[in-house]
């Protein structure tokens, strides 16, 4: 009996023990769904800040001069990332009151079609400056329904400005309204660059990590489309999507047209927040011919914050040529098109390529591997940075940074890698002359024959010279302009040539041989 005791006493403390190991790993889990939340959120605020203080400082030191206009498009980028920071905290201040079930609707009887409408016109001047069509199919007669106008209008503008961004100049947003039943169904499809199959299901949860596929594809970070999955629960509907890579995305939204009174009055529509309509005014440049002056570096910038390019290009294109991509993967297709850049900033996050990414792939090309490169971001942490340099980057400056800091660190950049280069040059002069002076070589004809019998081509004479002259692998990479591999591919050929094993043997080998 009591060995039977101590086998039910066993597996109580064994089910326990799993309890408490499943809360635990639940723990882990909130704790870095919080961390992530928190890097998240910094990561949104950090852009409009930067473009809020830095023009600030400018007009309180004066660097607009005693009066600024006030149409100076200063105050534009100052209002505009305000109105972001506001969509921010009011976004998270929705969040918190649906999680605390303290979120209450007011639902008002509306004619959704025209409400839709009226969202149209409201961003129309944007959609025509990115040369993007957007088209209303209304399928039903007249649709009254009760909603709550300031949720819907959350819902249907997050979606929206997610369309337009991704969507590419000439392309094309489609907006359906549809009855099903006792609902309303809005689809908000584009032509954008779609998201894969496999992540759809999660660009509506909490706080996607920034390394996933969904985030470089839709930069989902804070609340975004986890809120609006929320608010559409809240008015008791549903929201789905469909999406494949390179096909665009659907989304649907379905809510209950409610019973409204046929007798009450529909309500006039009112002014859209300015917050949610700032991501329509993140127009992405077109392409513009760079005024280049011969005597001027060329800084290229990467980023896909249309301000944060603005707010660059003022404070730098008096000293630098200035040109810009706004994702990895343009300028990618971009850099072997415009003069060679001598310094390179790129942001890290962005959608199709990101900043990480097209670093990796710029090192693959020797013409520009070894350009000093600059990583903006917005969430830095020292593993981060440590891996980032290890990879060849030269610096990070994070967000929000201050004006001078930046000019500071590129005048900086550019003066040592100038250096660089002249020493570089000076050395393979030194180099080139020394082979070319007939003193400092004992019988230079005898030297050409054995070349010549062992095989040996001219890039591999200057290898063999340089090694001679003490230079380690790197350094004839640098002064050769190849990497320190094919160096030590070319090294191991020559000594093949030669039947030796090591450097000195070389060495030892050619000079008895030219005696």
């Amino acid at each position: 009996m009591q060995i039977n005791n101590e086998n039910f006493l066993e597996i109580k403390v064994k089910e326990q023990t799993k309890k408490l190991q499943e809360a635990n790993e639940k723990l882990k889990e909130i704790n870095k769904i919080k961390t992530n939340f928190f890097a998240n959120i910094s990561h949104e605020l950090r852009t409009p800040l930067t473009l809020i203080i830095n023009p600030i400082k400018a007009i309180i030191s004066g660097d607009y001069g005693e009066k600024i206009d006030r149409k100076d498009n200063t105050f534009t980028t100052i209002l505009n990332n305000a109105n972001r920071l506001s969509k921010i905290i009011n976004s998270l201040f929705t969040f918190l009151k649906i999680e605390a079930n303290r979120m209450n609707t007011k639902k008002e009887k509306t004619n959704i079609a025209n409400l839709i409408k009226y969202y149209i016109s409201s961003i129309s001047s944007a959609l025509d400056d990115k040369n993007i069509k957007l088209k209303f199919i209304n399928k039903t007669k007249n649709l009254i329904a009760l909603i709550d106008r300031e949720l819907f209008e959350t819902v249907i503008f997050n979606i929206l400005s997610n369309a337009f961004k991704f969507t590419p100049p000439g392309g094309k947003i489609t907006i359906e309204l549809n009855k099903e039943n006792n609902d309303f169904v809005v689809t908000i499809s584009d032509t954008g660059p779609g998201i894969a199959e496999d992540i759809t299901d999660k660009i509506f949860e909490n706080f996607i990590k920034e390394d996933e596929s969904a985030t470089k594809q839709y930069e989902i970070t804070g609340v975004g489309l986890s809120l609006t999955k929320q608010i559409v629960k809240i008015l008791d509907g549903k929201i789905t999507v469909k999406s494949k890579s390179g096909e665009g995305s659907i989304f649907i939204v379905k809510l209950p047209i409610g019973s409204p009174d046929k007798n009450s009055k529909e309500n006039s529509f009112k002014a859209i927040k300015p917050e949610l309509l700032i991501d329509f005014k993140d127009i992405i440049p077109g392409e513009k011919t760079v005024k280049y002056e011969s005597n001027k570096k060329n800084i290229f910038i990467i980023e896909d914050n249309t301000f944060m390019i603005q707010f660059l290009e003022a404070i730098l294109s008096n000293d630098y040529n200035i040109f810009t991509a706004i994702n990895g993967k343009k300028a990618l297709n971009m850099i072997d098109g415009i003069a060679e850049p001598d310094l390179i900033i790129s942001d890290i996050m962005m959608p199709e390529m990101d900043g990480k990414t097209f670093f990796k792939e710029l090192k693959k090309m020797k013409k520009y591997k070894n350009i000093p490169f600059i990583f903006l971001t917005a969430r830095l942490d020292m593993e981060e940075k440590i891996e980032g340099l290890k990879d060849g980057a030269v610096d990070y400056i994070c967000k929000p940074f201050s004006q001078e800091e930046l000019i500071a660190k590129i005048g900086s950049l550019l003066s040592s890698y100038e250096n660089l280069k002249n020493s570089l040059k000076e050395k393979l002069i030194d180099v080139i002359d020394d082979r070319q002076d007939i003193n400092k070589r004992k019988n230079l004809n005898t030297m050409i024959q054995l070349y010549k019998k062992k095989n040996i081509s001219s890039r591999e004479m200057d290898i063999i010279n340089l090694l001679e002259d003490g230079y380690e692998y790197k350094e004839i990479g640098n002064l050769l302009k190849i990497s320190a591999n094919t160096v030590s591919n070319h090294i191991q050929n020559i000594y093949k040539k030669f039947s030796v094993n090591n450097k000195i043997d070389l060495i030892n080998t050619i000079k008895k041989l030219t005696d």
